[in-house]
């Protein structure tokens, strides 16, 4: 059966062509190589750093605005994160009233 009177034999075509694509590939950067973009873009430029890096300039952006911290962080070189990721503690004295409250039973006290 042809639908191509209805145009659906040419939505079909479309539609296996960007199904068979791929998409991109996440990259993710060290802070050598995050620290090494940045001292290019002061020695040539941002335009300049874009095209001889090839890294996306939105990349580059927000390494830019978190500088400090990329010329800061203490770590390992080869790591991909500033490190402060992840859920932080609903009680951040969590330990300390647990402690406490074992305290206060092991004496026998009511709380």
């Amino acid at each position: 059966m042809n639908f191509d009177f209805y145009g659906v034999g040419a939505l079909h075509f479309r539609f296996e062509t960007i199904m068979v694509t791929t998409p991109r590939k996440q990259r993710s950067y060290t802070i050598a190589e995050k620290r090494e973009a940045l001292q290019l873009i002061d020695a040539v430029g941002e335009a300049d750093a874009l095209r001889q890096l090839g890294y996306p300039r939105r990349n580059l952006r927000d390494w830019a605005a978190k500088r400090a911290k990329i010329f800061d962080y203490r770590g390992a070189q080869t790591s991909k994160t500033l490190k402060g990721q992840g859920r932080k503690e609903i009680v951040p004295f969590s330990h300390a009233l647990v402690t406490f409250l074992k305290d206060m039973r092991r004496d026998e006290e009511v709380v």
